[in-house]
């Protein structure tokens, strides 16, 4: 009974701020800054739809809620468009920042947007949602300016678009100045049109530093779109040790995720397409205790560090060792994953610079398939500069090409798998492929296939099961990614069902608050994408219940609090229709 009346008040007082919240609508800085002072948990400042030349925005010194953040938003999505001498500073907690334009809009300090204010003063719990940047360039090159830099801890950069980035520093930053693990999640994300720099300093994503790279970071990358990612060779380049960099797309990329540094470090269910595009690459391995899976490898053309995987030497040097360039790689897990027509596939031993002796140990090729049957290919298909040491091949079947090894117990180099090219553009194994439930060995932490679909008790090789589940993991596309509005200002067209339903109705989960579980309603009357998703107060996605077209009717999906082993608590439910949303609060009674 009291846990009853705890989360009734609970309730309420979420109704209460919602009904007494302000909504300020300032149309200069001087406005925001006033309204500012006088913000309270759960009130929103509005920026008016119009150009906000030279602005500096700092957004600081007041703190939200974990259910009442106090919100800093566009007008509408996209309309309100910061450009000239402007930078946005995020200093607080449960802050949010919703729907902002910067469009050439130069930074006068090294950071276009920062999760602080100054020195460490950092933001905490807050979210960056809905953002574009575009073409945010000072006039040289060589002038280091970091368009998201994240500081702190459980923020998050969500549904933004990054475009036409050629000035040096990342996109996107985790900036880690403590030893202190981070939280934060990069998701969602539309990563476009990045030039070749010739120089480091041109990452995508890099996820901390040498500095504390040995420390955990804890944080997430994921469902983000990358195309054209050019800067150097490091699209997503990981210093740090515990993140996952999971269901991402790349497209087009002349570069690689690059496990820079850090340990134990997962980068699975990731597609990779190169349209035979030169420098187009996979995966790059450095340091211990990592593991590859799930991974789907297609048409990529970049070869040496630039392979489909490239585990590289390391320096010589102790485990306890807190410092060196390129870490060895030691007790490394590559399975289950798909290659297809790649140029160059697997690279083992490549020196990243002269101190670089050390040959990778203890590394297991598990259940991995490799097809190669287009020109484009180039033999062979293993190419082993420095042979690691302790290294276990298991049910690995790699076809179409010589091998480049001594063929080892646990490669078939000739047998064809029988791979079929299906509706969705991937390979997957016929129905009589040698490849079904062939897997030899099996992993607690692979339970799913790259489709999501899950694994039976005898797993099939490769990254794709053979199964009649649905499919929940697809490749992304621009429709998928990015804050929504895309295809109006830049002329992408989703593939995916129709924006604009013509009718539509979503109703608030019932019962609510509830114990167990509840129902969550919704109509359509068109042919439409649906998105039904489930996350907890920090923005952490619980369920992902819906992601479909779906035909004109009714739907009630219900949601089991037991099934994903939530705690008492506030949780969010968005429903997408089309380009529409809604989120509502869902209040857990149950333990």
């Amino acid at each position: 009974m009291n846990t009853f009346n705890n989360y009734l008040v609970l309730f309420l007082l979420a109704i209460s701020i919602s009904v007494f919240a302000r909504n300020t609508k300032v149309s200069t800085v001087s406005a925001f800054n006033t309204a500012l002072t006088v913000a309270l948990p759960g009130d929103t400042i509005t920026l008016a739809n119009q150009t906000w030349q030279d602005a500096i925005i700092n957004f600081t010194g007041k703190s939200g809620t974990a259910i009442a953040p106090i919100v800093l938003r566009a007008e509408t999505v996209g309309k309100a468009v910061i450009t000239g001498s402007s930078n946005l500073s995020i200093g607080g907690n449960y802050l949010v920042v919703d729907g902002l334009f910067f469009n050439n809009a130069i930074s006068p300090t090294s950071n276009l947007v920062q999760f602080r204010t100054s020195g460490t003063n950092y933001a905490n719990h807050c979210r960056l949602t809905r953002i574009t940047f575009l073409n945010c360039n000072p006039a040289l090159n060589t002038t280091q300016i970091i368009w998201a830099n994240i500081y702190g801890t459980f923020n998050r950069v969500d549904h933004c678009y990054f475009s036409g980035k050629n000035n040096q520093g990342p996109v996107c930053q985790l900036t880690r100045d403590s030893p202190d693990a981070n939280y934060c999640r990069i998701d969602s994300n539309y990563f476009a049109g990045r030039q070749n720099l010739g120089v480091n300093g041109g990452e995508t994503v890099k996820l901390g530093s040498g500095t504390y790279s040995l420390f955990n970071c804890n944080s997430v990358v994921e469902y983000n779109l990358f195309e054209k990612c050019n800067g150097e060779i490091e699209t997503v380049s990981n210093k740090s040790c515990e993140n996952l960099i999971r269901y991402n797309t790349f497209v087009n990329n002349e570069g690689t995720i690059c496990i820079r540094q850090g340990r134990r470090v997962q980068v699975y269910g990731n597609f990779f397409f190169g349209n035979n595009t030169a420098n187009t690459g996979g995966i790059r391995v450095h340091g211990r205790d990592h593991l590859v899976y799930n991974n789907y490898f297609a048409d990529l053309g970049g070869k040496d560090t630039r392979s489909a995987i490239s585990l590289e030497d390391g320096w010589a040097v102790a485990d306890s060792s807190t410092s060196a360039a390129y870490f060895p790689i030691k007790n490394l897990i590559v399975t289950n994953n798909t290659f297809v027509n790649c140029a160059y596939n697997i690279n083992i031993g490549i020196q990243g610079d002269a101190s670089s002796i050390q040959a990778p140990d203890s590394v297991v090729f598990a259940n991995n398939v490799i097809y190669t049957t287009a020109k484009t290919v180039v033999s062979p298909i293993i190419t082993q500069i420095n042979a690691p040491t302790h290294v276990t091949w298991a049910s690995n079947y790699i076809y179409g090409q010589s091998l480049g090894i001594p063929t080892p117990v646990g490669i078939n180099s000739t047998t064809n798998p029988l791979m079929t090219l299906q509706s969705d553009g991937l390979y997957r194994p016929a129905a009589n492929s040698p490849l079904i439930n062939a897997s030899s060995l099996k992993y607690t932490f692979l339970t799913a296939d790259m489709d999501g679909q899950l694994l039976d008790n005898q797993p099939d090789i490769g990254a794709g099961e053979v199964s009649n589940d649905p499919i929940t993991i697809h490749p992304l596309s621009s429709s998928d990614v990015g804050p929504g509005y895309l295809s109006v200002i830049l002329g992408l067209n989703p593939i995916y069902g129709n924006e604009s339903p013509s009718n539509f109705e979503i109703s608030q989960n019932s019962p609510n608050p509830f114990t167990g579980s509840t129902t969550i309603s919704y109509r359509i009357d068109d042919v439409v994408n649906v998105q039904v998703f489930v996350f907890d107060l920090y923005g952490r996605e619980i369920s992902k219940l819906v992601d479909a077209n779906q035909l004109p009717g009714t739907y009630n999906i219900a949601f089991d609090s037991k099934k994903y082993s939530i705690n008492e608590g506030v949780y969010f439910c968005r429903i997408s229709v089309g380009k529409f949303s809604k989120t509502m609060k869902m209040i857990c009674l149950n333990s």
